[in-house]
């Protein structure tokens, strides 16, 4: 009976995108340096209830590459090669460098701004 058992297990499937006996989430990219800065000014327009704001934003103001994870598909020729940067193709709008992670390229924005 026990040798029955064997041969059946030898032919089950194995778990999906399991191989070998690797730990989970074994594989680390590159590291990611992102620096923003903003500065702004307001600038008093006759009384002090109205006055005109200028805002500077500047993403990723030192311009530094971040690079994306390393392909994890086993079955790829490219696993473990890294193909991309951060942000290089979700960066959808001024002022975004792909959502919460960022690395995309520098971005400057410049507002002006009347409050009353």
């Amino acid at each position: 009976m026990r040798h029955r058992r064997h041969q059946e297990e030898t032919w089950l499937p194995r778990a999906a995108q399991r191989v070998g006996n690797s730990g989970r989430n074994q594989y680390y990219g590159p590291g990611l340096s992102n620096y923003n800065f903003a500065a702004s000014k307001n600038f008093p327009l006759g009384t002090e209830k109205i006055h005109l704001q200028f805002r500077a934003d500047f993403f990723n103001i030192f311009n530094h590459t971040n690079f994306a994870n390393p392909v994890s598909n086993q079955s790829s020729q490219n696993f473990g090669k890294i193909t991309a940067t951060v942000g290089s193709a979700t960066a959808t709008a001024v002022g975004t460098t792909a959502g919460v992670v960022g690395g995309g390229p520098r971005v400057i924005q410049g507002a002006l701004r009347l409050e009353f």
